[in-house]
C-alpha cells in the first residue's frame, strides 16, 4: 500500500475510535435475565425474561423494564410491565 492510502486509514481509524471513546456511558444492574431493547419517547424499554430464562414454562415472571435513555433517573422502574411469559423482544411502533 502507498503512504497516503495508510495515513488516511489511520486517520479514519482514530476519529471512529475517538468518537466511540468520547460517548458517555452508564451501566444499571439488577435485571434478571435481559433480552432486547428499545427506545422510544425518551425512554429505554427492556425486556427481561425472569428467572427461568429459556424454558418454554409460562412462569409469568418475566416483566419489561422503563429507563430514561438520558441516564437522569436515579431510580428506575424495573417492572413497569408484569406477569409476562419469558418475553423475548420490545418493538416501539
Amino acid at each position: 500500500m502507498s503512504k497516503k492510502v495508510l495515513i488516511v486509514l489511520f486517520i479514519a481509524c482514530y476519529f471512529v475510535c475517538a468518537s466511540a471513546l468520547g460517548q458517555e456511558q452508564y451501566s444499571l444492574r439488577g435485571f434478571e435475565a435481559p433480552f432486547s431493547v428499545t427506545q422510544y419517547g425518551g425512554f429505554l424499554y427492556l425486556s427481561n425474561a425472569g428467572n427461568n430464562f429459556g424454558l418454554a414454562e409460562e412462569d409469568g415472571d418475566g416483566y419489561i423494564s422503563r429507563i430514561r435513555s438520558d441516564g437522569s433517573q436515579q431510580d428506575p422502574t424495573m417492572k413497569f410491565i408484569t406477569g409476562l411469559n419469558n418475553p423475548r423482544g420490545v418493538l416501539a411502533i
